[in-house]
């Protein structure tokens, strides 16, 4: 495989792996009684009218645009992670190069969110949204950040204990090991791998409620006032129970939207790179 083939089959990897997650946030938003995810717009009340009706009044445009960008910022946050890692110096710690590339794309992402389409910001003046960007770009640093960080060591560190259960159940067969590194589809060792990603990607995904939660609840608090220096005044005001009050009662969907992300992403990756 050359690399510009490979180059692009990566790159299908990301787009399906952003539009993946972006879905699968807007479809749990959607559920009745599953409490709203933050960097989306609030549940709107069920209206008559059907897909003619919401194209009319706007609404249907809103959420196929903001679902459109919220696709596109996801691919850019995981081909910004990619890039990071690949092209990052050799002497770097791999998990320190997760951290920087996942920093990177949540910067990005936050960036790009910061222009999705959202009926309920549609009189908020360009001005304070562009006041907005280095909190919300901040906080989706420190959010992703954390997010492939915690994926790549549990995913390593899972593989790594397979691999020592399987060596300890074949001692006589050592030479066996190089052969079973192909991860063809059904194999033990590719529902290992998948399954270590996937459980991996829910710890992940708790991480990045557990370290974004409270910096939105500051954000929040610091209304009308967009600036990091207001989140952090409103922090210190309001106190750590504040911040975290709810925490874990809304923390399901980010378990299972970085659980079945990473899922496809390492199943992408797999079929269309290393297959």
């Amino acid at each position: 495989m050359s690399a510009d083939t490979a180059t692009a089959l990566s790159d299908a990897a990301d787009y399906l792996a952003g539009a993946t997650r972006a879905l699968l946030l807007r479809l749990l938003q959607a559920m009745p009684r599953t409490p709203s995810i933050r960097f989306f717009a609030p549940k709107e009340s069920a209206k008559s009218g059907g897909l003619q009706g919401e194209w009319r009044d706007g609404r249907l445009r809103y959420r196929v645009g903001f679902l459109c960008v919220s696709a596109g910022a996801a691919t850019v946050l995981f081909k910004a992670h990619r890039t990071a890692k690949e092209s990052g110096p050799q002497t770097i710690n791999g998990r320190v190069l997760d951290l920087i590339g996942g920093a990177l794309g949540g910067g990005l992402f936050g960036f790009l969110m910061t222009f999705a389409p959202r009926p309920d910001l549609d009189a908020v003046p360009l001005r304070m949204r562009v006041r907005a960007i280095p909190f919300k770009c901040s906080k989706e640093a420190i959010g992703f950040g954390a997010f492939f960080a915690t994926h790549a060591w549990l995913a390593e560190r899972f593989m790594l204990d397979g691999e020592q259960s399987q060596q300890q159940q074949q001692p006589q067969q050592p030479q066996r090991q190089p052969a079973q590194l192909k991860l063809s589809p059904g194999s033990e060792l590719h529902l290992r791998t998948l399954g270590a990603s996937a459980t991996a990607g829910a710890v992940a995904g708790a991480a990045y409620h557990v370290t974004t939660y409270p910096i939105a609840q500051a954000q929040a608090h610091a209304a009308p006032d967009v600036s990091i220096g207001g989140a952090i005044k409103a922090a210190r005001a309001h106190g750590v129970s504040a911040l975290t009050k709810g925490m874990l009662r809304t923390a399901g969907p980010g378990l299972l939207t970085g659980a079945l992300t990473f899922g496809v992403y390492d199943s992408a990756l797999r079929a269309f790179v290393d297959g």
